[in-house]
């Protein structure tokens, strides 16, 4: 499953035009840490739309974030936010699928690199987990790469 993530963000960065004096509003890109996944970000002024899609243990994960940004200078941007997470995996037996619903936040930091169309990111993403049962899921640190267009 690595393999075919790595093989489908390879496809889209060849196939997206390189050329910088285009706006940037959209990365896409791989996060890879605690859970390891694809990225998709819309970068909206001083606001961001932030999916994901994470493989994990045995199941999968999907999260919509909204972020608000703060500039601190040489390309270097604070982000936090909250957003909401949809999973689903295998439950105790072979056969059973749980299913999971979570509150998150998020806090990181962004890097855009001068001159290329590339961003590098650090975040945190603490959840709270309604389903299928309750409580606090500290998760862990993710390093992110985007390619910019």
């Amino acid at each position: 499953m690595k393999k075919f993530f790595l093989l489908a963000v390879m496809a889209v960065l060849t196939a997206l035009p390189m050329s910088k004096a285009e706006a940037q509003n959209w990365g896409v890109g791989l996060v890879g840490g605690f859970d390891y996944g694809l990225q998709v970000k819309k970068y909206m002024g001083a606001n961001n739309l932030d999916f994901r899609g994470h493989l994990h243990n045995s199941g999968f994960q999907v999260a919509g974030l909204y972020e608000w940004n703060y500039g601190l200078g040489s390309g270097f941007t604070l982000y936090y936010g909250v957003g909401a997470g949809l999973g689903a995996w295998n439950g105790d037996g072979d056969s059973d699928m749980a299913f999971g619903l979570d509150i998150e936040g998020i806090v990181g930091v962004e890097w855009k690199i001068p001159s290329v169309p590339l961003a590098l990111s650090l975040d945190y993403r603490p959840a709270f987990e309604i389903l299928p049962t309750t409580g606090f899921y500290a998760k862990g640190f993710a390093f992110g790469v985007k390619y910019l267009f």
